[in-house]
Parts: structure tokens; sequence; C-alpha cells
């Protein structure tokens, strides 16, 4: 049994958010004065994370991803999808992904049936260049994320679209990584009802990815669907890419 359509393409919306952030690793620098300057802060952590960006466009990862189909309102699980796939995310483009195994409620199932539908626009990163146009960043105070210290920066989108990510990124004060990712759409699309995301990051090279997430999302369209769908997943084998090692269509 596959996914319906509208229940694919709204699997992969949290996806494609994630994999908008999953580039979003400020290279590593000097702790900061104990007395934090906010504005000076965020234009600290746009610098190096655009340029990170512009040298590397893409991402590349091993995603190991547990998926479950729940009732809405009294929380039973209806399916468990096991995906294992290869996924590539460019900046302003369509996520790519090859599906390598596929197993529902714990048989093994045609790949096909776990393959989303991402038709829609990719997001507006975050620390893009018209990030201020697009976006409301501000520096909201120190705390621990993981036993390590860091700084909250709130996100808020200058304008309500499905383009558009709100929420929180925290940063370590140490070195700037981004540590974790908390939010969601500025917008729901229409057949989205709810959307939770949390992203946690750890160090590849002198940056981080994208190392774990999970995402709650209900969708609903009158008549038509009512479910809810938790999704977990491990990310493995992170790989930055040029713009020239993008994979071919």
């Amino acid at each position: 049994m596959r996914f319906s359509r509208k229940s694919r393409f709204l699997c992969g919306v949290s996806i494609a958010i994630a994999l908008c952030l999953s580039t979003s690793g400020a290279a590593m620098g000097a702790a900061p004065a104990a007395a934090v300057d906010g504005p000076a802060l965020v234009e600290k952590i746009a610098k190096r994370v655009g340029a990170i960006e512009d040298e590397f466009p893409g991402n590349y990862s091993r995603r190991q991803i547990v998926r479950k189909i729940l009732d809405p309102d009294d929380g039973s699980l209806r399916k468990t999808w096991e995906i294992e796939a290869d996924v590539w995310d460019f900046q302003g483009q369509q996520q790519q992904m090859k599906i390598l195994g596929c197993r529902l409620d714990g048989k093994k199932t045609d790949l096909g049936d776990c393959e989303p539908d991402l038709q829609g626009d990719p997001m507006l990163r975050v620390f893009g260049p018209d990030r201020k146009k697009n976006y409301k960043v501000t520096y909201a105070g120190d705390t621990v994320i993981g036993g390590v210290p860091a700084h909250r920066v709130e996100i808020a989108a200058r304008e309500k679209t499905a383009r558009h990510f709100e929420g929180q990124m925290y940063f370590a004060v140490d070195s700037l990584q981004v540590v974790r990712v908390v939010g969601g759409l500025a917008k729901y699309p229409f057949g989205l009802k709810k959307l939770a995301l949390e992203l946690d990051f750890g160090k590849v090279g002198d940056a981080s990815m994208i190392q774990k997430g999970t995402s709650d999302l209900t969708i609903y369209v009158p008549l038509l669907y009512n479910e809810r769908l938790v999704t977990s997943f491990t990310a493995t084998d992170q790989k930055r890419l040029t713009a020239a090692q993008r994979p071919k269509d």
C-alpha cells in the first residue's frame, strides 16, 4: 500500500525543512566575550554560515528513517514505515532521494512505496543573501543544549508563507556551531494542520550537519485525509558538496 499522494507530499515537507537547514553550520571561531552584543553576534553567524553555504551549497547523507502513521485523535498506531535512503540536497533546488530499502510493518515492500512526492518550492534560506528581506533574526539569550552552552537565536518570518521557516536555532558559545533547530513553517500549506520539527547537529569537518531529527505533523483534508505522521531519522556518511558535485537528475 502506497502513501497517498497528499500524505507523501506532506511527509516530504519536514524533510525539505530539515535539508534547507542542513548546511547551517558555522565554522569554528574564538569564544565571544561574556557580554553578548546580539546584533553583532547574529551578523557574525550569518557571515560564517553564508561563506560555508557559498562554498558548499549541497550535502549528502545516508538516512535511516522511521515513519509512524497514527490516529490523530487517540494516537493509536496505524502503520510503521522503515526507510533507508541516500539523500542529496542543494540550496534552492528540489531534494533528490534514492530509496535503498522500504519496509511496511516489518515486511519488505516495493521501493517505490517509500518515494516521497516533493512538489513545491524550496524553503527560503535562513542565512541566505536575502536574509534581512525574508527573516528577522534576533539573539534571545543563552541556554544549555545537551550539555553544551549555547546562544539562542529566534527566527521570525517577515512574510507568512509555506516557504518561510520560523523557530529557534541554537549555536555553541565556544564555536558558533549550530547544535539544534526547533520550529516549523510560518504558514501551513493546504492539508497540513500541524508541524513540529526538531533537529540535532554534530560536527563534520570544520562545520556541523544534521545528525538526527524528529517531526510530528498532522494532515487533515475534510472527507479525504486525517492522519498524524511522526517521523524520526538518523544521518550517517554526511558529506558537504560543491555545486559541481550535484548528481544528475
